[in-house]
């Protein structure tokens, strides 16, 4: 049984299965946004969890209680090295900003998001929450690091501290929400926290564990040792990433494959998988027609969505897009169909909400006022706000211009002229975070729970320069109320609250939600794409695939 139902994932509701642990309805939690992509609705994931007798308890049960490493036939064998694409942003997985599918490979997690959308007992063997601020968390025996040592609660609690400690970390906000941590023995860990927190089982789905004896514990880890399917063995800056499969891993003849190669490729990935020189890449809905055709090359939608949107400089903005008139009239000249066609075609779909269209946290009762472009009524606003044309937008671009070029040519129709500063991604990070722009054109991937959605525009949320940095005192309050809420419905409303403020404020206008596309070559066997970005997941990926 999963820990919960999808409810985010899902576009119906008539078929939950809710484990309540004890008097916290875990219904909700976690999930993967996706445009219906033919998924079956079973509730229950491929690497199901079994609910034990206890009322407030969680047990992984079954084959994966323990960590089993004994050979069970013939001597197993590891085969073949794997070639994979990612633009790896830092070693230091506490540190990373959303970049999911490389950490999965050297670093596993508590809990996992299977292929459902539903969140699973990975690391851990069991929890007890009575309530959304009381956690009990075992982990299973004789989970080893890549070092050869036994993972144990203090290591849990020494990450999280890290975690709360680390300026831009990425669970940061979920570590800062503890207000004492207990070890009562090597494989329990009891967190009280300051208030409930609803999203925390599929929160730390992302929380990467790594021994503190990794190099560079107590600044910036430069080799990480984790408890995952593969060792860190070696990393070349902006060229790749070199790994090797764990002999102890706890999954018993896992990997099957015998190493990784992750390479560092920026631009079109189309002739190093024809080459066979990449055996899985994203790849966009234009290159999709290059590879759609080949024998040796099998294209999958992922299971979930991307949002991206235009956001303006929040926290520091410049007259006049300081102006809410001037906003309208930015958003009125969009034509969110039009963008939508060219970035994702069939892959995507026009939306005004963090949640997509159909999904459970989504509301069909916004009205999006910028569904369609208005040029008449963005003329009538920047005339009443006293605007002289052609007005002037700083746009930073990050790499690749062509999306944020349609945005500037639709906004040139209503006299805004966009200065288009493209440069590489780390010049781009640095100049959002000083917000020196006025407008912004971006996109966020996949995630475990949309409270990593709602929480990147907390006055003191992680990575904020997206999102223009808003500091917005109703907005956080709404936020944390939901987060509180044990009830599914009315976490839902207190979400849609806190939107209906972004969409009052024009802290970002959404244009669409997109589902990626991923290109296999055949001759890796048995890899299917997931509800999150991982490369590793506790029902696919890499420590399930074989290469031919």
């Amino acid at each position: 049984m999963a820990l919960d139902d999808n409810f985010w994932l899902r576009r119906r509701l008539d078929r939950r299965s809710v484990l309540r642990a004890g008097g916290l309805g875990l219904a909700g939690l976690a999930g993967a946004a996706m445009i219906g992509c033919g998924e079956s609705d079973s509730d229950e994931g491929a690497s199901a969890a079994s609910s034990s007798s206890g009322g407030g308890t969680a047990s992984s049960g079954g084959a994966t209680s323990a960590a089993a490493t004994a050979s069970t036939g013939a001597k197993f064998e590891r085969k073949g090295t794997l070639f994979l694409k990612d633009i790896p942003q830092t070693q230091d997985w506490h540190r990373h900003t959303g970049t999911m599918p490389s950490p999965s490979l050297v670093c596993d997690t508590p809990t996992a998001i299977d292929a459902n959308g539903a969140t699973q007992l990975f690391l851990l063997d069991s929890i007890e929450a009575p309530d959304a601020a009381n956690y009990t968390f075992k982990f299973k025996q004789g989970v080893k690091f890549h070092n050869g040592r036994e993972l144990t609660s203090d290591d849990v609690r020494q990450n999280f501290e890290r975690i709360r400690d680390t300026d831009g970390a990425w669970m940061k906000t979920t570590a800062n929400g503890i207000e004492s941590m207990e070890t009562p023995d090597d494989q329990t860990i009891v967190l009280k926290l300051k208030e409930p927190y609803s999203p925390m089982l599929a929160l730390i789905s992302e929380m990467w564990l790594m021994a503190p004896e990794s190099d560079g514990w107590d600044g910036t880890v430069s080799h990480p040792i984790g408890t995952g399917p593969f060792a860190w063995k070696q990393w070349i800056p902006n060229d790749h990433i070199e790994l090797e499969a764990f002999a102890d891993y706890w999954q018993p003849e896992r990997p099957k494959i015998a190493g990784i190669h992750v390479k560092n490729l920026e631009g079109d990935p189309i002739p190093a998988l024809l080459a066979g020189d990449v055996h899985v890449s994203g790849i966009s809905v234009n290159q999709r027609e290059m590879v759609q055709n080949d024998p040796d090359i099998d294209v999958q939608l992922e299971k979930a969505t991307s949002w991206e949107f235009l956001s303006f400089n929040n926290r520091s903005p410049r007259a006049p897009f300081d102006d809410i008139r001037v906003r309208q009239a930015v958003g009125h000249a969009l034509d969110k169909a039009a963008l939508n066609e060219f970035a994702n075609g069939d892959t995507g779909v026009v939306a005004d909400q963090m949640a997509p269209p159909g999904s459970f946290y989504w509301s069909d009762q916004i009205v999006d006022p910028f569904a369609k472009p208005n040029l008449a009524e963005s003329a009538k606003l920047l005339a009443a706000a006293g605007i002289s044309l052609p007005l002037k937008a700083v746009m930073p671009v990050n790499t690749d211009p062509k999306k944020p070029e349609v945005v500037a040519a639709q906004l040139r129709e209503a006299g805004i002229e966009c200065d288009l500063q493209v440069a590489d991604d780390v010049t781009t990070e640095t100049r959002l975070q000083a917000y020196d722009w006025d407008v912004y054109f971006a996109g966020s991937g996949t995630r475990s729970d949309i409270a990593l959605r709602f929480v990147r525009l907390l006055s003191d949320g992680p990575n904020p320069g997206l999102w223009g940095g808003p500091q917005d005192p109703e907005y956080d309050r709404l936020v944390k109320e939901a987060w509180a809420s044990v009830d599914a419905d009315e976490r839902k409303a207190k979400y849609i609250e806190a939107w209906k403020v972004v969409m009052d404020k024009l802290f970002t206008i959404v244009a669409y939600h997109r589902s990626g596309l991923t290109a296999i070559r055949k001759d890796v066997q048995g890899w299917q794409t997931g509800a999150v970005a991982n490369f590793n997941r506790i029902d696919g990926g890499v420590s399930h695939i074989t290469l031919a």
